[in-house]
């Protein structure tokens, strides 16, 4: 049952966070607007208008600052209540920091939930209009869609660009090789079209063979192959813009996508342990609340407990990197952040609270 002490620092904390959270995403997408005006209103003319993609931006922008605005709003609201001696009070009738927590969890796991939420049903459709509009999504300056690698048995293909309906290819090269993996031969087109079901017609194309033979040129060059799977954008886009069944149908085709089926379980567990993560962020303000006594200022535990959010961050973003390259597990990469950060909130609990 929620007691009138849960209930306040609910309502203190929501109201906080709204506050927080509204003025980080409105200056964050007034400044990402800024700085990428000239093809934000390129891209956008193509679509139907900049609040187009001022609308695709949000999520994603959400996405990134909702952490580090949960972290500031508990701490200014935890911070509030020590300095002005309520927090103080509910510990003298017995209310400690495992009430508090206690009190929060409610709001940790709704924000959890949130972050869930956005990322798997607001972020993938956001990203792909983002993509139409030629911009990157995650990108801090837009700049053009990234490449398409993928591997097709042997071969490794790399694809400047694919057309929204798959049926076009522009800049096609393909890096063939033997059955021990050795180059043999890179096939350059500048421009493949579908041909059938399986196959695709290259034109204008360069063959180059490996062992420095001369080079073959063709005007067109049948390619009775398939090359990839149903949607090149699948490809190019970054796990981290698709729904996670998305992410999991290309951990599961290997031969899809030139990325190693590790990476593809790496943020499918990242899937999960995102949410994890920021709903930590709201409960790490109450060891640094618990510093605080009557009258101090709030300085010092304010900037303490953002430099712990912002290491948690640094070692998020090395554990993720480190996962990737194959270094730790998928599971050490995604989950690894979150359960440290869990022990830390934990372990400084405990060295604060007193003994009856």
């Amino acid at each position: 049952m929620i007691s009138t002490l849960d209930r306040y620092l609910l309502r203190r904390l929501i109201s906080s966070f709204a506050v927080v959270f509204l003025g980080v995403v409105g200056l964050a997408a007034t400044l990402d607007l800024l700085a990428n005006a000239d093809e934000a209103v390129e891209g956008a003319e193509k679509l139907g208008g900049l609040g187009v993609y001022l609308i695709a931006r949000l999520p994603l922008i959400a996405l990134e600052l909702a952490p580090i605005a949960g972290l500031l709003s508990a701490l200014v609201t935890l911070l509030a209540l020590a300095r002005s001696g309520e927090l103080a009070a509910a510990g003298a009738l017995g209310a400690g920091q495992g009430r508090s927590i206690r009190a929060l969890l409610p709001a940790a796991i709704g924000f959890g939930l949130a972050m869930y939420f956005i990322a798997e049903l607001a972020a993938p459709p956001a990203a792909a209009t983002l993509r139409a509009m030629g911009l990157e999504p995650f990108a801090r300056l837009a700049r053009p869609t990234e490449v398409i690698w993928l591997r097709e048995d042997q071969d490794i293909a790399r694809i400047n660009k694919a057309s929204a309906d798959d049926n076009t290819l522009i800049g096609v090269r393909i890096f063939r090789r033997d059955a021990d993996g050795r180059l043999t031969e890179e096939v350059r087109a500048a421009r493949a079209e579908r041909a059938g079901s399986n196959g695709w017609t290259f034109h204008d194309v360069t063959v180059l063979p490996a062992d420095g033979g001369p080079s073959r040129r063709m005007n067109v060059l049948a390619w009775p192959r398939p090359l990839g799977p149903g949607s090149f954008g699948l490809l190019a886009a970054h796990p981290s813009e698709l729904p996670m069944q998305m992410v999991r149908d290309l951990g599961d085709h290997p031969g899809a996508s030139a990325k190693p089926p590790f990476f593809y379980e790496l943020w499918v567990q990242r899937k999960y342990a995102a949410p994890v993560g920021a709903a930590l962020m709201l409960l790490l303000a109450v060891p640094f609340a618990g510093r605080m006594t009557r009258g101090r200022s709030m300085g010092w535990p304010l900037a303490a407990g953002l430099l712990v959010g912002f290491a948690y961050f640094v070692f998020e973003s090395l554990a993720m990197a480190a996962a990737e390259t194959g270094a730790i597990s998928p599971l050490a990469g995604a989950w690894g952040p979150p359960m440290t950060l869990a022990l830390a909130t934990a372990t400084m609990m405990a060295f604060q609270e007193k003994p009856g």
